[in-house]
């Protein structure tokens, strides 16, 4: 399987690379009042209102500001279309090892799908149909339409 492989907070993450449809620049967030804490805001990509995801918070790593350096990976899992946040790309792997199962009794790992060792160390590698939880989805539609209607757009 394919991976994109990123930073947080120095710590390696992977997604699978059938979520990922294209990795952009960080661009201006604009704020959703409302929406649930892992929700940074929205942006307009080509037309299309996207949510904003930190990972930082669903990973219980300490936030940051975002800055001109960072990248969104634009995500589908099928029912989402999403943007999360990360720190730096690190790029493209082929992983040929099976992915080892973590304790997802810990706080922060509900949406991690395992580890995986590569040369440089490990790899979190997490799956994007767990880290969108249903409610949440359901929230942020609700947050954006509200927006929308708002700001006749």
């Amino acid at each position: 399987m394919e991976f994109l492989l990123f930073l947080l907070n120095n710590c390696k993450y992977g997604i699978s690379l059938a979520y990922v449809e294209r990795v952009i620049r960080m661009v201006k967030v604009t704020s959703l009042p409302l929406a649930p804490d892992i929700v940074s805001g929205i942006i307009d990509l080509h037309g299309t209102v996207i949510p904003v995801y930190d990972p930082r918070v669903r990973f219980n790593l300490p936030k940051k500001s975002f800055s001109a350096f960072d990248s969104l990976i634009i995500a589908n899992n099928g029912e989402n279309i999403v943007g999360l946040a990360v720190e730096k790309i690190e790029g493209v792997v082929s992983l040929n090892q099976s992915i080892e199962k973590v304790d997802t009794s810990i706080s922060g790992t509900n949406a991690i799908e395992g580890v995986v060792r590569i040369d440089s160390g490990l790899v979190v590698i997490y799956d994007l149909s767990l880290f969108i939880t249903p409610i949440e989805a359901e929230e942020v539609k609700k947050v954006i339409t509200d927006w929308k209607v708002k700001n006749q757009v």
